[in-house]
């Protein structure tokens, strides 16, 4: 499954956990929705003021399983956008050193025509003064 993908599926799974998070808290514990929610989001958040926290031994046991799958989901996404962020870079990385081998090799070869002109050149004066090798090394 592509990261992108596996990220939705998380962040869903996220959202359904907060969601079941508020309605369990709202009817076990009596709570508004929103202390409901504030509760399911920092519980899953590890925030955990203090300021709300359940009494009922339903609302105690429920919070057990809530944290631990709830606190691995967004763990598990904090991973996946991780490692999207580095794999993001890894490719610019890679674009960037693509790019300098092509300019690299780009100039090597108008170096190496150079050199080959040169050459030529040089064969050209050799001729035209009629300069055996041997003379002209000496």
């Amino acid at each position: 499954m592509k990261l992108v993908n596996r990220l939705y599926v998380v962040l869903t799974f996220l959202i359904i956990m907060i969601v079941i998070g508020t309605i369990t808290y709202h009817e076990l514990e009596g709570w508004s929705s929103f202390e409901s929610l504030y509760f399911s989001v920092t519980t899953m958040a590890t925030v955990g003021f203090g300021d709300v926290h359940p009494v009922t031994y339903a609302g105690k046991f429920f919070t057990i399983f809530y944290v631990i799958f709830g606190v691995s989901a967004a763990l598990y996404a904090f991973t996946l956008l991780a490692e999207s962020y580095f794999e993001h870079t890894e490719e610019r990385i890679q674009e960037k050193m693509d790019k300098y081998n092509s300019m690299k090799e780009k100039r090597l070869e108008a170096i190496e025509g150079e050199i080959q002109i040169e050459k030529t050149q040089l064969q050209k004066i050799r001729d035209r003064l009629r300069i055996n090798k041997e003379d002209f090394l000496k």
